[in-house]
This record gives structure tokens, C-alpha cells and sequence, in this order.
């Protein structure tokens, strides 16, 4: 480890993860990662991840003399790409330029950012990762700045851009501001006499002094002006990203990451002046004894006076700037104090809110059970976390993600309670938003495929347990088409949605009017005990489909076919087959002639079903050879002579075993599949005379041949070349 490397006071470690851990409530262990699989899709459709930082902001990030992009949160940008398991890529820029590649889109992440008002409203900014306090700096041999009061009329540099402007405008002090292009050149200001101090992040002026071997001609004074807030960043409504990043944040933290890098670049502050006692030889051993006892005395008391004055201050601070809202109140609820952050969400002022109760806050969304258990897991447990819904004082009722910690005094009795909480309206617009891509359709309003599923599901397992009967539409559009084509989809379109409102208006909040697809819409029509009365509304919504529709003074007709099943709650069928029935009961609508519904016939599809099943299984029989032609005998009565035999074909059913022809020959009468069977009958016989013609037999051999078979155009063709091929 480098020996002149500024080390960190430890009495700064212990005071600000004190104040962190008295803020958060409860300590999270080190886990893994946990990136859900909607945020792994996104990193796989968005890599590589581009980030963004400063050239010249050592010990954050910066460019070194071999032109590395190295610092504490290049650092962890790099663990968090290496455990989250995604590719990152690293850029590097000035401050100002920074900014602009993020919002421009040239960039995903900026590195190591400030969390300030103004910026809230551009970017999204992760959880803080650093606490960097802002000092004042001099040349080490001035003496006459020593408070932030003491810059009045003075010079002071800082970097262009930086938080210190803006912190110094808001002082009751006229001063000459000087803006460098970075913390580097305002420190070469003050030590080359242009400046008469510089207002800068300890450890960036801290981190540059002592590795360009400066440390000696600056000094440190007071305690810190304000404690900035460093974090990533992302532009406005990348949520799954700078959630991807809050995840990789905490976990550094709880994994001890971050420990481990403040300890790797951050050191300590600026020594001190020393005072020689050599100098002072001549006022005596005992007098030299007698101050040493009560500069010693002195500086041991302004030590513990500084460092809990510091201590306080770096508190308070936090409390003030925190983006969490934070509430403090006694052990009977009255509310001590609130931080900025908490005005900004709920709209009531800090003098407003002293001395009442929070229940001032409740929305009514959370009943009495709500809040009793609230107080039973906070007593028992020390601590509560959830979601709520509170009201502003606007009367706007806003979701919050809160966590309550119960603070005990010494004797282990409650002395106060903490509340910290997050308005987190973006994040379920954005969830609500999510939801409705996913379950409704974007043209109509209505439920889409995926959620009329469910509605179906739900109806069809209510009717089991209800004993009523389910009740499905299948509405197609006639003429829709002809609009789409002729008009264009904007036309189509307002076609759509005129029809969409038409049916919701006409039917009852139970039931269910999606969009299938299309020109299609499924009604879902539960708790029916009378399906006359559903064939009733059919015809009802029949006549509303076909009102005509005018639409920028063009009147356009439409009607409607529907296939309508009824499900009985002995029916043992799944959702996606009743659609199927209702789909096959619209085609039928459609064959009558259109404007019209049509109930589907359960016997009838069976019976369709099987003669299908019946056609299948002889096309597999024909393929596997399972037919045979038995001859029977044609014998002359007078004379007992053979004179030829008649072809018989005969089913050798693996099953069944040798089947007559009446078994199934009725189910392929008037089918194109009659006609394949004949052109085997055909050629097997053909085949069978050939080889009896070669033993000497020759018998006619009579052929029986279907209607359909005969009847087409190719039959003597057909059968002339199947006699040539068997010249016999």
C-alpha cells in the first residue's frame, strides 16, 4: 500500500455507517444478486451496457497515465457487469459531455453522478454508493480562512458544473467565483495565487494533492460545508436498469465490496500544523512541562468538542439531504421532526406536521387490521417494512415503500420510532402500465387471449361448483375486410372499437367481451340457467353489430356471424376446446349465409369427429398394407367349369382381425379416399392375373369400381396405363 496515500479517519467510517444503518432500519445480509427474469431480457436485448465517466475525477473514476479508466466506481461498475453476468462497455469524457451522451442515448450508465434536485428531474439516480463531504482548501501557510464566513470578498475556485456553485450562491457572502475545468486545476489556482481558497470533494482533493506530492502546500480547514450524495445514474424511466444497478449496489454493500475499495483508493486528510518545541527551549523545562499538560488537556477537549460536533453536523446533514423521506416521532406517535425530502413528497411543511400524529397521512385504502398487525410485527420485531398508500395534503392519495424502526433508550424501553419511505407512483404507473400490455388489448380496452383464458377458466370452474351453465360466442365480422382494404386501417380500426363498445354496453359486469384477434371477439357469458334466453341476446347484439357506423361522413355496415356452445358442468372439456366448438358453430353461421348464429351441436361433432377418426384410420391402413383382395370363384352351373373370378377386398385389422367390406367402405363413399383404395384394388388384382398367367392359369378377373372412382375425368387414362403395366 502506498504510504503517502491520504488514509481515511476511522472515526468518519464508524459515524457514517452508524447513521446509515440507524436510517435503514434493519441490515441486509450479502446474497446474491437476484435479477428477476424480466431485467435478464433486458440486459440480453440492451447489451453491451455503456458507461460513462469522467476523465479527471480521481478517486471515482479517471483516465491514468497508460490511458486506463481506473477509480473506485469504474471499479465497481465492472464487479456489478462481472456478478449481475452481463457485458459492460467503458467510455470516458468530461463532466459537462457526460451528461449529454446519457440523455442523447450514446450511453446507458453515468459511473459516479451527484444527486441533486434539478438532476432528480433528468436522470434516475441508484442508491447512494459514497457520502462525500465538501471542504474548504488553502495554502497551507494562510491563517486567515478558517469558516465557510471567512470566503466573503474572496476568490474561490471549484470545478465547472459542480454542486459548490449553486451551495455557495444560497450564503449571505459576496465572493469571486472561479470555475475550472476540474477539482485538479481549482487546487493549482489556490497554490499558484490565482484563487484565495477552493470548495471541492475531500477525497478528489485529497486523492490529487498527495499523489502529484502537493499535500504540503494546502491545508483542510473547518468541518464540512455539505455532504454530497454520490451514486449511478440513468436517463428518466429506465427503471429495469436502475433497478439492475440498485441490486448490484446492495450487494456490493452487504458483500463488503465497497468497504474494500474505499479502503483500496481513499486516504486521510491533510496533516496538521506541528508545533516544534524546539523553538521554544528557552522558557524552561518546567514551564515547557506545565503547557504541554494543558495543550495536551486543551487538545483532547476540542478533539471530543470537534468530532462530535462533526459527528452531529455529518448526521444532520444526511437527515436533510436524504431523497428518502424521513420522519421522526416519540413513543407515543407525536412527530419530532421531518427532513426536506418528506415536504417534497407529502406537500405539508415541517412547521405544519410538529407535535401531530402520522395518521394524519392514511389514505382509508388500509383498514384497522391493516395497522394493527403493522404495530404487533414493529413492537415484537423491532422493525416493519411494506408498501402503503398514503394522502398529500392536496388530497392526492400516492403508494409509499416504508420502513419503520422502533429506537430503544438504554434501559431498553422505546423512546422513539424513525419512519423512512420512497414514493414509488412511478414504479407502479410503470407496473400498471405492464399489466395492461400484458392481459388487455391495446386498440380496445378489452381483455386479450391471455386474460380471457383466465376469465373462461374461472367461469367453467365457478359452474362446476355452482351447477349453471357457461355460455360462449364466437363473433366474427362480416364485410370487415372490404372496410380495411378499401378504407384503409384507421377506418378498420375506429370499426373495431365502435364494436367493442357496442357489445361491453350490452352486457351484463359479469360478463366478459374480449378481442381474439382480428375482426374476432369472444363474449364469455357465466352463471346461465336458461340458454333460450342466451340465444335471445345473441340476436339482440346480432341487430346493434349491424347499426350502421359513420365515420367522417362515410356510413359503414358490418354484421356479425356467431357460433355460440354451452357449457354444462358435466362436460368434461378444457377452455381451449369450447372455443374451438364455438368456432366451428361461427363457420357453419358464416356457410348459412352470414348475419346469423349458430349452436353448436355436440352429437353432431361427434359424429363428425368419428367419421374423421374412421377416414384417418383406413388412410393408415392403405399406407401399412393391411388390405387383402380375396377371389371368390365364378363357376358355369351347367357345365361346373371356372370361368373367372370376382376380386374381393377385405380389412386384416391388427385389432379386429379379418374385417367385411361393409365394416368400411360405407365411411369413405363419395371421398377422394374411395378413389386411392380402387387404384390398389386395380393394380393388385392386375397383378394377380400376371402371376397366375405365368403358371398357366388364365381366369377373368372382375373388378368392382365406386361411382366417384369412375366418374373421373382420368379413369381410362388411369387405367390404361395400369394395364400396361402388366402385359400378361
Amino acid at each position: 500500500m502506498d504510504m503517502n496515500a491520504p488514509q481515511r479517519r476511522p472515526w468518519r467510517q464508524i459515524v457514517l455507517g452508524g447513521m446509515l444503518l440507524a436510517l435503514a432500519g434493519t441490515a441486509l445480509s450479502a446474497g446474491d444478486i437476484g435479477l428477476t427474469e424480466e431485467e435478464r431480457q433486458f440486459l440480453r436485448e440492451n447489451e453491451p451496457i455503456v458507461f460513462v465517466s469522467q476523465t479527471g475525477y480521481p478517486p471515482f473514476e479517471f483516465v491514468d497515465a497508460n490511458q486506463q479508466r481506473r477509480g473506485m466506481m469504474v471499479e465497481l461498475a465492472q464487479w456489478i457487469a462481472t456478478e449481475a453476468g452481463f457485458h459492460a462497455q467503458f467510455t470516458d469524457t468530461v463532466f459537462q459531455q457526460a451528461q449529454q451522451r446519457l440523455l442523447s442515448g450514446d450511453a446507458d450508465v453515468l459511473t459516479s453522478f451527484f444527486f441533486s434536485e434539478a438532476r432528480d428531474r433528468e436522470f434516475d439516480f441508484t442508491q447512494t454508493v459514497f457520502l462525500v463531504p465538501a471542504s474548504i482548501f488553502v495554502a497551507a501557510q494562510r491563517p486567515d480562512i478558517a469558516l465557510v464566513s471567512d470566503l466573503d470578498g474572496k476568490r474561490v475556485a471549484t470545478q465547472r458544473g459542480d454542486f459548490a456553485k449553486e451551495y455557495l450562491a444560497s450564503l449571505d457572502i459576496e465572493l469571486e467565483l472561479i470555475q475550472t475545468d476540474d477539482f485538479a486545476s481549482a487546487a493549482r489556482a489556490v497554490i499558484d495565487g490565482d484563487a484565495d481558497a477552493m470548495v471541492g470533494d475531500e477525497q478528489i482533493v485529497l486523492y490529487y494533492l498527495y499523489s502529484s506530492g502537493l499535500h504540503e502546500l494546502m491545508k483542510r480547514v473547518g468541518e464540512p460545508l455539505y455532504v454530497g450524495l454520490n451514486a449511478m445514474a440513468v436517463v428518466e424511466g429506465n427503471h429495469l436498469l436502475q433497478s439492475i444497478l440498485n441490486k448490484g449496489v446492495e450487494h456490493a454493500r452487504t458483500s463488503g465490496t465497497l468497504d474494500r475499495l474505499q479502503e483500496k483508493w481513499v486516504g486521510a486528510e491533510l496533516p496538521g500544523a506541528g508545533f516544534h518545541w524546539h523553538d521554544y527551549w528557552h522558557y524552561g523545562v518546567g514551564l515547557a512541562l506545565l503547557v504541554m499538560w494543558v495543550v495536551a488537556w486543551n487538545v483532547r477537549l476540542r478533539h471530543l468538542v470537534s468530532r462530535k460536533t462533526a459527528q452531529l453536523e455529518l448526521a444532520a446533514s444526511v437527515f436533510r439531504h436524504a431523497r428518502e423521506g424521513i420522519i421522526m416521532t416519540d413513543a407515543q406517535g407525536a412527530i419530532l421532526d421531518t427532513n426536506d425530502a418528506f415536504t417534497r413528497i407529502t406537500g405539508y411543511s415541517r412547521d405544519e406536521i410538529l407535535g401531530k400524529n402520522p395518521r394524519l397521512l392514511q389514505s382509508g385504502h388500509q383498514g384497522d387490521a391493516f395497522y394493527r398487525q403493522l404495530w404487533e410485527d414493529l413492537l415484537e420485531q423491532g422493525a416493519w417494512e411494506g408498501e402503503l398508500w398514503n394522502r398529500r395534503k392536496n388530497g392526492e392519495v400516492f403508494p409509499e415503500l416504508l420502513t419503520i424502526s422502533k429506537v430503544s433508550d438504554k434501559q431498553g424501553k422505546t423512546s422513539h420510532f424513525v419512519g423512512i419511505f420512497t414514493d414509488i407512483s412511478r414504479q407502479k404507473e410503470y407496473e400498471r402500465q405492464l399489466q395492461s400490455m400484458a392481459f388487455y388489448d391495446s386498440l380496445t380496452g378489452l381483455p386479450n387471449r391471455t386474460l380471457l383464458a383466465d376469465r373462461l377458466s374461472q367461469a367453467m370452474v365457478s359452474a362446476r361448483r355452482n351447477g349453471c351453465k357457461v355460455s360462449l360466442a364466437y363473433i366474427d365480422l362480416d364485410g370487415f375486410k372490404e372496410i380495411n382494404d378499401r378504407l384503409g386501417h384507421e377506418f378498420g380500426d375506429r370499426v373495431l372499437v365502435t364494436i367493442a363498445e357496442r357489445l361491453t354496453h350490452a352486457l351484463r359486469a359479469a360478463d366478459t367481451v374480449a378481442r381474439f384477434g382480428g375482426d374476432e371477439f369472444i363474449l364469455v357469458l357465466p352463471g346461465q340457467s336458461d340458454v333460450a334466453s342466451v340465444s335471445t341476446l345473441i340476436a339482440h347484439l346480432l341487430g346493434h353489430i349491424a347499426e350502421p357506423i359513420e365515420i367522417e361522413g362515410t356510413c359503414l355496415y358490418v354484421s356479425g356471424s356467431v357460433g355460440v356452445v354451452h357449457f354444462d358442468p358435466e362436460d368434461d372439456i378444457e377452455p381451449e376446446q369450447l372455443i374451438r366448438q364455438a368456432d366451428q358453430a361461427m363457420y357453419q353461421a358464416k356457410q348459412a349465409g352470414k348475419n346469423r348464429f349458430h349452436v353448436f351441436d355436440a352429437e353432431h361433432d361427434r359424429a363428425v369427429r368419428g367419421h374423421h377418426e374412421s377416414l384417418e384410420r383406413i388412410r393408415d391402413a392403405l399406407a401399412n398394407d393391411e388390405f387383402v383382395l380375396h377371389y371368390q370363384p365364378k363357376v358355369n352351373m351347367s357345365t361346373g367349369e371356372v370361368i373367372g373370378v370376382e376380386a374381393l377386398i377385405r380389412w386384416q385389422h391388427p385389432q379386429r382381425g379379418l374385417l367385411a367390406p361393409a365394416a368400411f367402405l360405407p365411411a369413405i363413399q363419395q371421398h377422394p379416399l374411395a378413389i386411392d383404395l380402387g387404384e390398389w384394388v386395380l393394380a393388385r388384382a392386375l397383378g394377380q392375373f400376371e402371376a397366375w398367367v405365368a403358371t398357366g392359369i388364365r381366369l377373368p378377373v372382375s373388378i368392382n369400381i365406386d361411382a366417384i372412382h369412375l366418374q373421373q375425368a382420368d379413369f381410362v387414362a388411369r387405367l390404361r396405363a395400369e394395364v400396361e403395366r402388366h402385359p400378361a
